[in-house]
């Protein structure tokens, strides 16, 4: 028989802080958690709060660097260089470089990785025709505190079948870290690469934009989202000037003026936000 919570959906928003070498860092994540499920995959302390929290009840822990994903020496691998695959149908000309994260499944022959896994991974040393790469999550040598809220709970009518979702993972192991130097290897985002910064198109961007396109560019939800984070960011009054602005911006009411600048001026001019553009 299920127990009552069992049955539940939790909409949980996470709040994720940790300290770095070059600042402080904070990551925001939004879970929808089948208990029954997912809860099992989480931090022991996080599933005991879950069992009994309420909708805008919040909670807090912290967990020290290792805890959450443990740093292993036996995830750095001594791979060929024959074997780094990234799709070369559309990489053509990359090749493997020091301090550089790759996607996982470019690195053939790694125990238990399919060449779809987009986890990154860090190339930590070229020996000759060998490479090292790191597998380890870049999150793992930081303290984290994990602030959480319930923004809803919903009932499921059935278990059907799924996917158990690790959401911690999910939100920290396929990014957060990988900005930061680990042992003095400074992150390679090959800035000098000029293939870094071809598009699949170079056509001129006001061909594109010549023609209005009175839509917004993401869907409701994202712009609420967004609309919530820059309300903590931005100022409550002054002057506000929205980059790459159309029809429509992500800012919330208040105060503060909007100047837009865009490509399209049939955009910006029935943009409801803007001031000016």
């Amino acid at each position: 028989m299920f127990k009552a919570r069992d049955r539940e959906i939790l909409e949980v928003l996470f709040n994720f802080h940790w300290i770095s070498t070059i600042g402080k860092h904070e990551e925001i994540y939004l879970a929808k958690i089948n208990f029954w499920r997912d809860c099992d995959l989480l931090p022991q302390d996080i599933k005991g709060i879950l069992k009994n929290i309420r909708v805008g009840e919040k909670f807090s822990f912290s967990f020290k660097s290792g805890e959450i994903f443990p740093y292993e020496e036996s995830n750095i691998y001594r791979v060929s260089k024959k074997h780094f695959e990234p799709n070369r149908s559309v990489l053509k000309a990359l090749e493997p470089r020091f301090g550089r994260f790759y996607p996982l499944g470019f690195f053939k022959g790694i125990p238990g990785v399919s060449p779809q896994n987009i986890r990154p991974a860090r190339v930590i040393g070229i020996e000759g025709s060998f490479l090292l790469v790191d597998t380890n999550s870049p999150i793992a040598h930081y303290d984290l505190t994990v602030e959480g809220e319930v923004l809803s709970v919903s009932t499921k009518e059935s278990e059907l079948g799924g996917v158990c979702r690790d959401w911690f993972s999910l939100a920290l192991d396929s990014g957060p870290g990988m900005q930061v130097r680990y042992k003095n290897i400074p992150t390679d985002f090959e800035l000098d690469n000029p293939d870094s910064f071809r598009r699949e198109d170079e056509s001129d961007d006001p061909l594109f934009y010549r023609t209005p396109r009175l839509v917004g560019h993401i869907d409701a939800k994202a712009h609420e989202n967004l609309m919530w984070l820059y309300d903590t960011l931005l100022p409550k009054r002054g002057l506000i000037l929205d980059l790459m602005s159309g029809y429509q911006s992500h800012i919330p009411q208040g105060d503060m003026s909007v100047i837009g600048l865009g490509l399209n001026a049939d955009e910006l001019k029935q943009n409801r936000r803007l001031s000016d553009f």
